[in-house]
């Protein structure tokens, strides 16, 4: 099973979003996906549309790596992938989950902040790979993005291609209003199918439909059985 958090430098970064709306992309190409919960102020389960079969895990419970591990065994059987909704990326809540995470991306807004805050993201990179070599950074995500910045993510892209994903999620003002009413764009599923290459997801194909249908000859045998076989009746005490 793999972990990937999901992460920002600075809030209102659509974390929640993208876990969501990607956990749903993923599940679609029949990678099953489920998401540990880590924000102080859970809100997955809210943006869940209607019939999502989508585990959300609460993790913020986790004060060690082992207490961490024994949270998401119940789902080794039934997940390819977990997505970490996290906090702040100094939040003492990921510590425990630093040694499980395989990989990580960052949400980012497209304003003078956020580009701004870019840089700070390699110091907690330094101190996570130390607790964890192992650990892959996937990319900066751009996301609400408005048509006027699309130049600007395309600026960012060409002078640091390597550091950034090949999506940009685009602002979507439905995302306010329920869940019953948000249509998940193709972005997503173009990021589940660039993920599934770069970290390796397993797909789970469905089993292919057993033929209960009996042979011919087998069903011609019981019909024939049951036209010529003997009568059997019961006769009771009473009809004697």
């Amino acid at each position: 099973m793999i972990l990937i958090a999901v992460c920002s430098a600075k809030g209102g970064s659509a974390r929640t979003t993208t876990c969501v709306r990607l956990a749903q992309a993923l599940n679609a190409a029949r990678i099953p996906t489920g998401i540990v919960d880590l924000s102080p102020y859970p809100s997955v389960q809210f943006m869940l549309a209607p019939g999502d079969a989508i585990p959300v895990i609460g993790g913020r419970a986790a004060t060690t790596p082992i207490a961490a591990r024994s949270i998401v065994r119940p789902y080794e059987e039934r997940c390819s992938c977990l997505l970490i909704d996290t906090s702040r990326l100094d939040d003492p809540a990921i510590l425990p989950w630093l040694p499980l995470m395989n990989h990580f991306l960052v949400t980012m807004k497209i304003d003078k902040n956020s580009v701004r805050a870019m840089p700070s993201i390699w110091d907690s990179f330094d101190t996570w790979k130390a607790i964890n070599p192992e650990l892959k950074f996937l990319g900066f995500l751009p996301t609400c993005v408005e048509p006027s910045q699309q130049a600007v993510v395309r600026g960012l892209r060409n002078r640091m291609e390597e550091h950034f994903l090949p999506v940009a999620i685009p602002r979507n003002d439905v995302e306010r209003l329920g869940p019953e009413l948000v249509t998940r764009g193709a972005e997503w599923d173009t990021l589940a199918a660039h993920l599934r290459q770069r970290a390796s997801l397993k797909q789970i194909l469905p089993e292919p439909a057993r033929n209960t249908e009996k042979g011919l000859v087998t069903r011609m045998w019981k019909l024939a059985a049951s036209v010529l076989g003997p009568k059997v009746s019961v006769v009771t005490e009473a009809a004697r």
